[in-house]
């Protein structure tokens, strides 16, 4: 069974894909419209993290091919932007976005984890989902309840993402 999918991308030949915040809340700014008016219905987004050459999703399709419309809108409105403001020309992403099905409830935890706290800075990075997992106070665009449900709540979350970061710290500190 199918509880979600990992999708993600990264720029042509490690190029940054988010130069600057204002970039990183304009993909904010197009989850949000394509989440709510033209991709409602077809996704749940769980998690998501923007870093600065690549971004992690993790959506639930609800409908057939939902994934695929959601995140063909998502790039080429993106890429269009990112075109617009720094100009340039060739494919801004290498390749089509990749997909990892999520098929087991360990599985759906872990990968959540691992996107919420993907950047250098951890779960304090603000272009991630971790803040809205923890405070309860998504925006619509994000089903973070949907998320949270794999951890049986909040506290739950809270639980696995500190162990989470016991056990980074143990690896760090003898096999860094």
């Amino acid at each position: 069974m199918e509880l979600g999918r990992h999708l993600y991308n990264r720029g042509t030949s490690g190029t940054a894909i988010f130069r600057s915040d204002a970039d990183r809340e304009h993909f904010r700014n197009l989850l949000s419209r394509y989440l709510s008016a033209t991709g409602k219905g077809e996704v749940d987004l769980l998690a998501f993290c923007l870093l600065t050459t690549h971004f992690h999703l993790i959506v639930r399709e609800l409908v057939d091919g939902g994934t695929a419309r959601f995140m063909q809108r998502l790039i080429a409105a993106y890429a269009i932007y990112y075109r617009q403001t720094y100009g340039g020309r060739g494919p801004l992403f290498d390749g089509p976005y990749r997909r990892k099905t999520i098929t087991d409830i360990k599985q759906l935890r872990w990968t959540i984890g691992y996107v919420n706290a993907n950047h250098s800075s951890g779960v304090d990075w603000r272009y991630s989902s971790h803040r809205f997992y923890v405070n309860g106070s998504a925006p619509s665009w994000l089903d973070a309840r949907g998320g949270l449900v794999a951890f049986g709540g909040a506290s739950g979350y809270a639980e696995f993402m500190n162990k989470r970061a016991a056990r980074n710290q143990f690896d760090d500190e003898f096999f860094g």
